[in-house]
């Protein structure tokens, strides 16, 4: 721990442009945060920042009673007397401090990033207060680097993101260089899914699925809201994405829909798999039984509802389904190309056979198309009566 807090808390709340009080109230959570890491969650402890000594202390609180029922926090009032304070009385709560010197080093480090957390969170909240009600407003900036297209545009506080597609055409832009803009506020939150969801304000989302591991999002908004969504050539969708940080793939219920109907009728296909467990597959980011084959055991063993003892036959059923779905397909294939191949010649339905001295064994009255000459001989292609003017056209 830092010998004196004091200066650290000056520094930090003039340069960032933090109360100070909000710095203090977040070390004494971080504080009190490590050491319950450290002590145990089942101890009542108190962290109290000490301006004087400029320390975090660690208090551990007791409950002085008759009988004891809780070791952890509660104490005889005999022994109250002599270990804490001469003049306890049943029902009071005495302090100890606990030794800083027993606050882990696993522990210390978790409440280092606890504060940087905390700062972070109090300055996004400092700069989002400054501009929330400035939207609409021109702002200068400095244009700071670029990323792909995008520019960004360095406000002083904080940095803007200036979109290829919001640029003047045909201007060009340098680093260093001043410009003036609107800029679009999204009010930061740390829920990452609220914050997709204002950032493709004002389009309405209905649903949004998550895979925390890929950090990305299935974004499921009404079929009337989708092209709000996306916004002109997807500029709505990868400012959200660039915005949040997560990979975002924006679709429309009726498309969300069919794509679950077709999830649940390939997972229901396979056989010993009814409906309640196809569902639970589905709902646990299964959509087909290709991607059951391709996984292993553990992804299906943490679903709840399906017991470890059938996680073994669903898999087996699954590939054997797979296997001899691919074998049809591969024979109905093989059957279509047999069959092209015995087809020697092409013909046409509607033509008649000719017989060997050249005519038409329909008779005069096939309708045949001809190639008709107009007035200044060029041809014209139609049906029509042999005449003089017609030449008959065999196919």
């Amino acid at each position: 721990m830092l010998p004196d807090l004091n200066r650290v808390i000056e520094q930090v709340s003039k340069e960032k442009g933090i109360d100070r009080q909000i710095i203090v109230k977040a070390l004494e959570e971080a504080m009190l945060s490590g050491a319950k890491k450290t002590f145990g969650h089942e101890k009542n402890i108190e962290a109290k920042f000490n301006p004087e000594l400029g320390e975090v202390e660690l208090f551990e609180i007791k409950t002085v009673v008759d009988n004891v029922e809780d070791p952890e926090n509660q104490v005889t009032l005999a022994a109250a007397r002599v270990k804490l304070d001469p003049d306890a009385e049943v029902g009071d709560e005495l302090l100890a401090k606990l030794p800083a010197e027993k606050f882990g080093r696993i522990a210390a480090q978790a409440a280092k990033q606890n504060v940087i957390q905390r700062v972070r969170d109090a300055e996004r909240d400092i700069i989002y207060n400054e501009f929330k009600g400035r939207k609409g407003e021109l702002f200068s900036g400095i244009v700071q680097r670029f990323e792909k297209k995008n520019i960004i545009v360095n406000l002083g506080r904080t940095d803007a993101i200036l979109p290829e597609t919001e640029q003047m055409p045909r201007e060009r832009y340098r680093q260093g260089d001043r410009i003036r803009a609107f800029i679009l506020i999204v009010p930061w939150t740390s829920d990452p899914a609220g914050y997709v969801c204002r950032a493709l304000a004002p389009a309405k989302v209905s649903k949004i699925i998550m895979d925390e591991d890929g950090r990305a999002m299935e974004v499921i908004v009404p079929d009337d809201q989708l092209s709000l969504a996306i916004g002109r050539k997807g500029h709505n969708v990868r400012l959200a994405s660039r915005l949040t940080g997560w990979n975002l793939d924006v679709r429309s219920e009726s498309e969300a829909e069919d794509e679950a109907r077709r999830a649940r009728a390939s997972l229901i296909a396979i056989p010993g798999i009814g409906a309640v467990t196809a569902e639970l597959l589905y709902q646990n980011g299964f959509k087909s039984a290709e991607e059951l084959v391709e996984s292993d055991e553990d992804p299906v063993a943490e679903i709840e509802g399906i017991g470890p003892e059938r996680i073994g036959a669903i898999l087996a059923a699954a590939r054997a389904h797979l296997e001899q779905k691919r074998a049809e397909e591969g024979a109905l294939a093989a059957a279509r190309e047999g069959a092209a191949g015995d087809s020697e010649v092409e013909t046409d339905p509607g033509a008649a056979p000719v017989s060997e001295e050249g005519g038409n064994e329909r008779g005069p009255d096939l309708d045949v198309h001809r190639l008709q000459k107009n007035p200044d001989g060029t041809p014209l292609w139609g049906p029509g009566p042999v005449d003089a003017k017609t030449t008959l056209v065999r196919r």
